[in-house]
């Protein structure tokens, strides 16, 4: 049995999910086992001495061990979408305990990505340095950590500080578990893998509002050390402590990467973590692995550079990205991307709010009204009248969701994963270009469309179309930014893309609400104006090879 994966699996146990996922990527399983024999005769081929990383993995084929992998990333994704989204639920219910205005909401929808602009960096170093493993086990578990303590806010400031350390420490482990899955299955398959564990995204975003739905509307109050009050929403802040504490101790059961292992000279621990993987994955003596040795990746056989070695070498990577025409390239699609997130997550982070400000309004007035006028009517009824300098009394209108609000949520959340098999066929029919033009044209019609709505189900139908296709237009830009870079560009050009896609989420998360205040159609329209100009921008984005991009 392997000695660093606690697996404890056999063919009774396997359950059924796994079942599924085997037989999903059977085929290439198969083509996996059978590339390692000879074509003519069929007969198992002694690979060279040597091997490098590509061949050493394929020789390992496709099994329990992967199986258990992609088990094991489940609570990580569902992490990814509680630290972005969790606390847009939690808004009606805090909003008078922590005595919000609409800036301080918007603030705080986009502070974790704020966090998470701040650290790349850093991680991006340490998961070089320490190993991938490392990364991934001790950032998750101080991830539940932060998470935990933020449950326990008692006062805005409190929250904003580790929610902002939350999505600091969130973007390191996440973004290693990506590579290590990655790393970890041949390019045969590599693509279907990454395909199958986004849909995790997709159900967290089903899970979430079911979840908020059960806790969020029960009126709890717990009393702890004589001042400090719990609320349904600390609780449920709290419990969502739990899914990255269940990663952190899922990646204790996982080897270290020995892509990374190669790449630090430490080959023969490498070819122990294959000869392992090779074992579980097809049940034979791990010494029957038909590599007997690997090639160093690195030019110098020695450790990777780091310090200001490491810095130098990261700007030798930008430099590239700075001359024509790569830079015409990179600036329109992370314009793009900026402008496509800027909308996105900031009308779908809105959302729960927005919906419980409409069943508030529906709730004391019988005549219809726009969103507009809805939206108006709460923000005027929030006043507040300052006592003297140590108190203030907040004449705050406590919204109390109905279960509608939730279930639109989960509706949402619904659509943007039908997009997604949808969309599949519309990428061979339009190409990946002019269907990001079409998707980016479309969003910006229903951010503005949202101003005339009249009725709920309208204000539903428009943020449901509007976030499935806007979220799947965000997946075509991370496709095409793919194709228009060279594999030695292609990691920083990447990595500077979702940078600023996330700077800008922060900044519609900020303007937002300060818009709001001056009048109801002009945030609407600033969103809008953004993605139909990021259709037009699309347009001229140069062209990528081939339709669909691995």
């Amino acid at each position: 049995m392997v000695e660093e994966m606690d697996f404890n699996v056999d063919k009774n146990s396997t359950n059924i999910e796994s079942k599924q996922m085997y037989d999903a990527f059977s085929t290439n399983g198969n083509q996996i086992e059978n590339s390692s024999k000879d074509p003519e005769s069929g007969k198992p081929c002694q690979l060279k001495e040597g091997a490098d990383f590509e061949e050493a993995i394929l020789a390992c084929g496709f099994g329990k061990f992967n199986i258990l992998l992609l088990l094991c990333a489940l609570p990580g994704y569902m992490t990814a979408v509680y630290v972005t989204s969790v606390l847009s639920f939690i808004m009606t219910s805090a909003e008078c305990d922590l005595k919000m205005s609409m800036t301080d909401m918007g603030t705080l929808n986009s502070i974790p990505y704020s966090g998470m602009l701040t650290s790349a960096m850093l991680w991006g170093y340490l998961s070089d340095t320490l190993g991938r493993k490392k990364m991934m086990v001790w950032g998750f578990s101080a991830l539940a950590v932060c998470e935990l303590i933020a449950s326990f806010s008692q006062t805005y400031w409190m929250l904003l500080f580790f929610e902002f350390l939350a999505g600091f420490i969130f973007n390191g482990p996440f973004a290693v578990m990506m590579s290590y899955i990655s790393e970890l299955h041949a390019s045969t398959i590599r693509s279907k893998v990454l395909v199958y564990v986004n849909s995790y995204c997709a159900i967290g975003n089903i899970i979430l509002p079911l979840i908020a739905w059960g806790i969020i509307p029960n009126e709890w109050s717990i009393t702890l050390f004589g001042s400090y009050k719990l609320h349904s929403w600390h609780i449920f802040l709290a419990l969502f402590s739990i899914p990255p504490l269940a990663s952190g101790l899922a990646m204790t059961t996982l080897p270290e990467s020995p892509k990374f292992l190669m790449s630090r000279g430490r080959n023969e621990e490498a070819l122990k973590v294959f000869k392992k993987i090779y074992a579980l994955n097809t049940g034979k003596d791990p010494e029957s692995y038909p590599i007997k040795s690997l090639e160093t990746s690195m030019s110098n056989g020695g450790e990777a550079p780091r310090g200001w070695a490491a810095i130098q070498g990261g700007f030798q990577q930008l430099k590239p990205l700075c001359l024509p025409p790569a830079i015409y390239s990179l600036f329109l699609v992370c314009f793009i991307n900026a402008g496509n997130m800027l909308g996105s997550n900031t009308l779908r982070l809105w959302f729960p709010q927005i919906a419980a400000i409409i069943e508030n309004y529906s709730s004391k007035h019988i005549e219809t009204a726009s969103l507009c006028q809805i939206i108006s009517t709460h923000i005027s009824n929030k006043t507040v009248i300052p006592v003297d300098i140590d108190e203030m009394i907040s004449d705050c209108i406590i919204l109390d969701p109905a279960d509608s609000t939730y279930t639109n949520s989960i509706i949402i959340g619904g659509g943007s994963l039908i997009m997604y098999f949808i969309g599949g066929f519309l990428i061979d029919v339009f190409g990946k270009r002019k269907l990001t033009a079409l998707g980016l044209v479309s969003s910006g019609s229903c951010a503005l469309a949202l101003y005339w709505s009249t009725s709920y189900v309208e204000v539903v139908t428009i943020f449901t179309i509007f976030v499935s296709i806007s979220s799947f237009t965000a997946t075509l830009l991370s496709a095409i930014a793919v194709d228009l870079f060279s594999t030695s560009t292609r990691v920083m050009a990447i990595a500077i893309f979702l940078m600023m896609g996330r700077t800008g989420t922060v900044i519609g998360g900020l303007t937002f609400p300060v818009l709001l205040n001056s009048g109801c159609l002009t945030p609407f329209l600033f969103i809008s104006s953004i993605m139909l100009f990021g259709g037009i921008m699309s347009l001229v984005l140069p062209g990528t090879t081939g339709k669909r991009s691995n």
